[in-house]
Protein backbone atom coordinates (compact mmCIF):
# COMPACT_ATOMS: atom_id res chain seq x y z
CA UNK A 1 0.00 0.00 0.00
CA UNK A 2 1.58 3.71 -0.95
CA UNK A 3 1.69 5.98 1.74
CA UNK A 4 -0.69 8.93 1.02
CA UNK A 5 0.12 12.25 -0.18
CA UNK A 6 -1.69 13.57 2.88
CA UNK A 7 -1.42 13.44 6.78
CA UNK A 8 -3.65 10.66 7.61
CA UNK A 9 -3.77 11.29 11.09
CA UNK A 10 -5.29 14.53 10.22
CA UNK A 11 -8.14 13.05 7.96
CA UNK A 12 -8.92 10.43 10.64
CA UNK A 13 -9.69 13.66 12.70
CA UNK A 14 -11.16 15.52 10.32
CA UNK A 15 -13.38 13.13 9.36
CA UNK A 16 -14.60 11.43 12.79
CA UNK A 17 -15.80 14.92 13.92
CA UNK A 18 -17.25 15.99 10.61
CA UNK A 19 -19.18 12.40 10.38
CA UNK A 20 -20.07 12.25 14.23
CA UNK A 21 -21.73 16.41 13.78
CA UNK A 22 -23.38 14.83 10.08
CA UNK A 23 -25.42 12.24 12.44
CA UNK A 24 -26.41 14.67 15.08
CA UNK A 25 -27.71 17.25 12.46
CA UNK A 26 -29.94 14.28 11.34
CA UNK A 27 -30.53 12.94 14.85
CA UNK A 28 -32.17 16.56 15.59
CA UNK A 29 -34.30 16.16 12.97
CA UNK A 30 -38.16 15.51 13.89
CA UNK A 31 -38.56 14.14 10.76
CA UNK A 32 -36.25 12.59 8.39
CA UNK A 33 -36.82 11.26 5.17
CA UNK A 34 -35.33 7.15 4.55
CA UNK A 35 -32.45 8.61 2.68
CA UNK A 36 -32.30 10.42 5.45
CA UNK A 37 -32.45 7.42 7.94
CA UNK A 38 -29.53 5.80 5.69
CA UNK A 39 -27.32 8.65 5.62
CA UNK A 40 -27.49 9.46 9.51
CA UNK A 41 -26.72 5.21 9.74
CA UNK A 42 -23.65 5.71 6.99
CA UNK A 43 -22.47 8.87 9.32
CA UNK A 44 -22.60 7.57 12.90
CA UNK A 45 -20.30 4.29 11.65
CA UNK A 46 -17.93 6.26 9.50
CA UNK A 47 -17.31 8.34 12.16
CA UNK A 48 -16.83 5.18 14.87
CA UNK A 49 -14.70 4.09 11.80
CA UNK A 50 -12.95 6.95 11.86
CA UNK A 51 -12.05 7.50 15.44
CA UNK A 52 -10.58 3.75 15.78
CA UNK A 53 -8.06 4.40 13.37
CA UNK A 54 -7.03 7.95 15.07
CA UNK A 55 -4.09 7.48 17.43
CA UNK A 56 -5.57 9.50 20.22
CA UNK A 57 -8.47 7.05 20.34
CA UNK A 58 -9.44 6.20 23.64
CA UNK A 59 -12.24 4.03 25.16
CA UNK A 60 -14.44 6.77 26.27
CA UNK A 61 -13.99 8.30 22.78
CA UNK A 62 -15.39 4.25 21.39
CA UNK A 63 -18.24 4.94 23.93
CA UNK A 64 -19.49 7.42 22.92
CA UNK A 65 -19.38 6.55 19.11
CA UNK A 66 -21.29 3.03 19.82
CA UNK A 67 -23.93 5.17 22.26
CA UNK A 68 -24.50 7.27 18.84
CA UNK A 69 -24.60 4.15 16.52
CA UNK A 70 -27.23 2.66 18.82
CA UNK A 71 -29.18 5.55 19.67
CA UNK A 72 -29.38 6.14 15.23
CA UNK A 73 -30.46 2.25 14.90
CA UNK A 74 -33.16 3.12 17.72
CA UNK A 75 -34.04 5.80 16.05
CA UNK A 76 -34.83 3.97 12.82
CA UNK A 77 -36.31 1.28 14.44
CA UNK A 78 -33.64 -1.27 14.50
CA UNK A 79 -33.56 -2.38 18.30
CA UNK A 80 -31.49 -5.46 17.89
CA UNK A 81 -28.45 -3.48 16.39
CA UNK A 82 -29.25 -0.45 18.75
CA UNK A 83 -29.23 -3.06 21.44
CA UNK A 84 -25.60 -4.64 20.13
CA UNK A 85 -24.44 -1.11 19.40
CA UNK A 86 -25.84 -0.24 23.00
CA UNK A 87 -23.85 -3.18 24.85
CA UNK A 88 -20.75 -2.34 22.90
CA UNK A 89 -21.08 1.45 24.55
CA UNK A 90 -21.31 -0.53 27.83
CA UNK A 91 -18.00 -2.24 27.09
CA UNK A 92 -15.98 0.72 26.31
CA UNK A 93 -17.90 2.86 29.23
CA UNK A 94 -16.63 0.46 32.53
CA UNK A 95 -12.57 0.80 31.87
CA UNK A 96 -10.31 3.04 33.57
CA UNK A 97 -10.08 6.46 33.25
CA UNK A 98 -13.35 6.91 31.71
CA UNK A 99 -15.50 9.83 32.38
CA UNK A 100 -18.56 8.41 35.05
CA UNK A 101 -21.21 10.03 32.35
CA UNK A 102 -20.57 7.38 29.79
CA UNK A 103 -21.78 4.44 31.77
CA UNK A 104 -25.52 6.56 32.00
CA UNK A 105 -24.93 6.63 28.72
CA UNK A 106 -24.60 3.34 28.19
CA UNK A 107 -27.76 2.33 29.93
CA UNK A 108 -29.66 4.70 28.49
CA UNK A 109 -28.70 3.21 24.70
CA UNK A 110 -29.48 -0.22 26.15
CA UNK A 111 -33.53 0.95 27.58
CA UNK A 112 -33.80 2.55 24.18
CA UNK A 113 -33.14 -0.56 22.16
CA UNK A 114 -35.03 -2.46 24.82
CA UNK A 115 -37.67 -0.05 23.70
CA UNK A 116 -37.96 -0.52 20.57
CA UNK A 117 -37.25 -4.28 21.04
CA UNK A 118 -41.40 -3.97 22.54
CA UNK A 119 -39.44 -5.49 26.14
CA UNK A 120 -40.59 -2.21 28.43
CA UNK A 121 -39.50 -4.27 31.76
CA UNK A 122 -35.94 -4.72 30.66
CA UNK A 123 -36.45 -1.29 29.23
CA UNK A 124 -37.33 0.25 32.98
CA UNK A 125 -34.50 -1.73 34.10
CA UNK A 126 -31.87 -0.27 32.24
CA UNK A 127 -32.82 2.67 33.00
CA UNK A 128 -33.43 2.10 36.94
CA UNK A 129 -29.54 1.72 35.96
CA UNK A 130 -29.22 4.78 34.26
CA UNK A 131 -30.99 6.85 36.89
CA UNK A 132 -28.44 5.29 39.85
CA UNK A 133 -25.33 6.36 37.86
CA UNK A 134 -26.98 9.82 37.41
CA UNK A 135 -27.79 10.44 40.71
CA UNK A 136 -24.16 9.62 41.84
CA UNK A 137 -22.60 12.21 39.34
CA UNK A 138 -21.59 16.07 40.16
CA UNK A 139 -22.40 18.87 38.44
CA UNK A 140 -18.52 18.80 37.59
CA UNK A 141 -19.07 15.43 36.04
CA UNK A 142 -21.88 15.86 33.56
CA UNK A 143 -23.55 19.17 33.75
CA UNK A 144 -26.14 19.01 35.79
CA UNK A 145 -27.35 16.11 33.92
CA UNK A 146 -28.86 14.22 36.80
CA UNK A 147 -31.72 16.62 36.98
CA UNK A 148 -32.35 16.04 32.83
CA UNK A 149 -32.58 12.65 33.76
CA UNK A 150 -35.65 12.91 35.88
CA UNK A 151 -37.47 15.14 33.66
CA UNK A 152 -36.56 12.68 30.39
CA UNK A 153 -36.34 9.58 31.51
CA UNK A 154 -39.97 8.78 30.57
CA UNK A 155 -39.02 9.58 26.89
CA UNK A 156 -36.33 6.99 26.91
CA UNK A 157 -38.63 3.62 27.25
CA UNK A 158 -41.21 4.92 24.78
CA UNK A 159 -40.55 3.07 21.46
CA UNK A 160 -39.90 5.89 19.00
CA UNK A 161 -41.76 5.81 16.24
CA UNK A 162 -39.31 5.99 12.83
CA UNK A 163 -40.01 9.26 11.79
CA UNK A 164 -40.96 11.46 14.70
CA UNK A 165 -38.68 10.14 17.69
CA UNK A 166 -37.51 12.85 19.96
CA UNK A 167 -33.69 13.35 19.57
CA UNK A 168 -34.12 15.44 22.64
CA UNK A 169 -35.37 13.10 25.31
CA UNK A 170 -33.39 11.16 27.65
CA UNK A 171 -29.99 12.03 25.90
CA UNK A 172 -29.71 14.99 27.15
CA UNK A 173 -27.32 13.06 29.69
CA UNK A 174 -23.74 14.87 30.01
CA UNK A 175 -24.98 16.82 26.69
CA UNK A 176 -21.84 18.99 27.49
CA UNK A 177 -19.86 16.31 26.78
CA UNK A 178 -21.37 15.36 23.87
CA UNK A 179 -21.17 18.70 22.52
CA UNK A 180 -17.28 18.93 23.39
CA UNK A 181 -17.02 15.37 21.39
CA UNK A 182 -19.09 16.82 18.78
CA UNK A 183 -17.22 20.30 18.44
CA UNK A 184 -13.81 19.33 19.12
CA UNK A 185 -13.88 15.51 18.43
CA UNK A 186 -12.45 15.04 21.82
CA UNK A 187 -14.23 14.01 25.08
CA UNK A 188 -13.92 17.02 27.95
CA UNK A 189 -10.98 16.79 30.27
CA UNK A 190 -10.98 14.91 33.27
Amino acid sequence: MTTPEFDLQKAHRHFSVTCFNEAWSLIDKTERTPDEDEQMLRSSVASAWHWTLRDDCTPQNLSIAYWQISRVHALVGRGDEAARYGQMCLQASQGEGIAPFALGYAYEALARAEAVRGNPAKAKGHLRKAREVAETLTDEDTGRCSSTISQRSAEAVRPPTTRTASARSFSSLGAREHRAHRSHARPPAR
